[in-house]
């Protein structure tokens, strides 16, 4: 599959089947995942939402299939602007991050800078135009990176305690669960 076949197929819209089978092929025919992380960043908004939305599920079957290009992915996060695929590249962040992501995930992730990724999760965070599922990923994400970055977890729980006064109920359901979590790794100490 070329680059023109794939924007030529996801121009009629997307669904899930459609993310699933095309996800597939990617594999199949190794398509090169720096080129998809590219495309993400397309100037037509819907394109490169269904973009990030095929290099999310890719993630999701095949996490390793990404290790090779976390560096570049992370290299190129701060740059994206558009909220549709901001939503899948913190949410790669947050299952990337997570505890229970695979081991070669965590070695990939290990050799990388993280803190200008960190930034970038945090700017979202408090972002007010940025939307809540956004909000929601990166502040798992930014949870999960606690571990390697320590000074992340009272700087998150005040970030978290600000915004719970301004953003929705869906945020603050959530929210209660990092606290939680952040609360009990900081009496364990």
């Amino acid at each position: 599959m070329t680059k023109e076949e794939l924007l030529y197929t996801i121009k009629s819209g997307m669904t899930k089947e459609k993310v699933v089978v095309l996800s597939a092929l990617a594999n199949r025919v190794n398509f090169p995942l720096n080129e998809l992380i590219n495309l993400a960043f397309e100037e037509k908004k819907e394109v490169a939402f269904r973009l990030a939305w095929i290099l999310e599920h890719i993630f999701v079957e095949e996490p390793e299939k990404l290790n090779p290009h976390f560096a570049y992915f992370i290299e190129r996060f701060p740059g994206q602007k558009n909220p549709s695929v901001m939503r899948h590249f913190a949410k790669i962040i947050a299952l990337a991050t997570s505890p229970k992501a695979k081991m070669k995930t965590k070695e990939s992730l290990a050799a990388i800078d993280l803190e200008p990724l960190v930034e970038t999760l945090f700017s979202w965070l408090i972002d007010e135009r940025v939307p809540v599922a956004v909000k929601v990923h990166c502040m798992q994400a930014l949870a999960n990176l606690t571990v390697r970055y320590d000074w992340i977890k009272e700087e998150l729980l005040e970030t978290v305690k600000h915004l719970k006064e301004t953003e929705s109920y869906a945020f603050f359901a959530r929210t209660k669960q990092i606290e939680k979590d952040l609360n009990k790794t900081r009496h364990a100490k």
